[in-house]
């Protein structure tokens, strides 16, 4: 049986069809999830969550990374599937240690 996270089996969007705001679109983040998720079990890790949000620009602590995952992690397994990163990004919650959200694009951490 074959991985339903095989590289490359992704739909064809067109580049750059990403929004004006610097929100990060689903496809993008389904896309950035299947790299992470090395163990192509479906879920990352705090860990995981961190390098994807890296890759995002958007460079997050461990301690904030298991934060989030405490936050998001709907099974309370201690790893996220793409629907609990997709809610953690969308919806903001307000016990969250920084201000990640999509709505925004991406408000709160800011660099420099």
């Amino acid at each position: 049986g074959g991985s339903p996270w095989t590289p490359g089996s992704g739909g064809g969007e067109a580049p750059g069809s990403s929004n004006a705001s610097g929100a990060v679109s689903y496809n993008e983040l389904v896309e950035a999830f299947k790299v992470m998720d090395l163990s192509h079990s479906g879920c990352i890790t705090a860990e995981e969550l961190k390098e994807l949000l890296k890759r995002f620009g958007h460079p997050i602590s461990d301690d904030e990374a298991q934060a989030m995952v405490e936050v998001a992690d709907s099974n309370r397994d201690g790893m996220l599937d793409l629907g609990d990163i997709w809610s953690l990004l969308t919806e903001t919650p307000s016990d969250l240690p920084c201000g990640f959200g999509l709505q925004g694009g991406w408000q709160g951490r800011q660099e420099g």
